[in-house]
């Protein structure tokens, strides 16, 4: 005999709990005033559990906006040295202690021949340098600072004018050229710029310059004035020579004379050689003199401005 399919199927005790919840959900949905059950209800079989503000960021973390910045200034010093002449225009003594070359093998060359030339030195020569200088009988050692201004120049101007002279210079193409100069004054004009891959690694660039005892005066009309007289600027910028290095940190860059300064009258003759009267002026003594121009790169440490950190970032002190 068949079995009738009954219409009701029997629910376990979970089911039918399951739906006398969802029909009591449905039912209270559709009436006015009425909260679902357990809503609001109080559960006393929860554990009470007390949570911590979060703490603010500090300085140590992982936040750059709270870390201090830092500003970099650089500063020079600048080392004179005078001997007897032949101590720096052979290729030995300092020479030999400060080989690393200048970048471009091509401006060597133009320099040389006019007379110039550079090495750049490492933290580690400065030793074995002044042991070296310390050696030569008769030297002079003078020191000088230099800032550079708002426009990241220096001039360094290398001494006293000297009498009148006629000076040679040749070109990329070896092109001589003369000029009479009336009371010269040498000078370096130097720019720099530090590196973002190392910044504590500083690039000089520098142009040689004379300048002569300024001209008579005459009418000049600025581009935002009225005429006025000024005494005339009598300047001379070898761009041809200008010469770049690459400065390690706590390095420094050599420049002195070849043998063509006493050779041939080339512009960097009143760059590097002295003569000196005897007291007696029945003599002359020549002198030669090499320069280390050392940068150094300073990092001063400033809290942020708020607007730069956020109004809701407190201030975190500078250590």
């Amino acid at each position: 005999m068949a079995r009738r399919a009954d219409p009701f199927v029997m629910l376990g005790n979970s089911q039918w709990n399951g739906r006398i919840a969802l029909a009591a959900a449905l039912i209270c949905a559709l009436t006015p005033g009425c909260k679902p059950p357990g809503l609001g209800a109080k559960d006393t079989s929860a554990k009470h559990v007390e949570v911590q503000p979060s703490q603010p960021p500090t300085s140590e973390g992982n936040s750059i906006f709270d870390r201090p910045a830092q500003r970099l200034t650089v500063e020079f010093t600048l080392h004179r040295i005078s001997a007897g002449k032949g101590t720096f225009t052979t290729d030995e003594g300092v020479w030999k202690l400060v080989a690393g070359p200048l970048a471009n093998a091509e401006m060597s060359l133009r320099l040389a021949a006019n007379g110039f030339r550079g090495a750049i030195g490492r933290e580690s020569d400065r030793a074995t340098l002044l042991a070296e200088l310390s050696k030569l009988p008769d030297h002079r050692i003078a020191l000088d600072h230099a800032t550079p201004d708002a426009t990241k120049l220096v001039n360094l101007d290398l001494g006293p004018p000297l009498p009148a002279m006629t000076l040679f210079s040749f070109d990329d193409a070896g092109v001589m050229e003369g000029h009479d100069y009336t009371g010269p004054s040498a000078r370096f004009r130097m720019a720099y710029g530090l590196r973002p891959a190392n910044l504590k690694e500083v690039m000089l660039e520098l142009v040689p310059e004379i300048e002569e005892p300024p001209g008579p005066r005459r009418w000049v009309k600025p581009p935002d004035g009225p005429p006025r007289e000024e005494e005339e600027e009598r300047k001379t910028t070898f761009s041809a020579l200008a010469f770049s290095a690459r400065i390690p940190p706590g390095g420094f860059l050599l420049v002195g004379p070849t043998p063509t300064v006493h050779d041939l009258p080339v512009i960097a003759r009143p760059f590097f050689v002295e003569e000196l009267q005897s007291p007696t002026g029945d003599s002359v003594e020549i002198r030669e003199s090499i320069y280390v121009i050392s940068p150094l790169v300073r990092a001063y440490s400033q809290a942020r401005s708020p607007e730069a950190r956020g109004s809701g970032e407190p201030p975190s002190p500078i250590p």
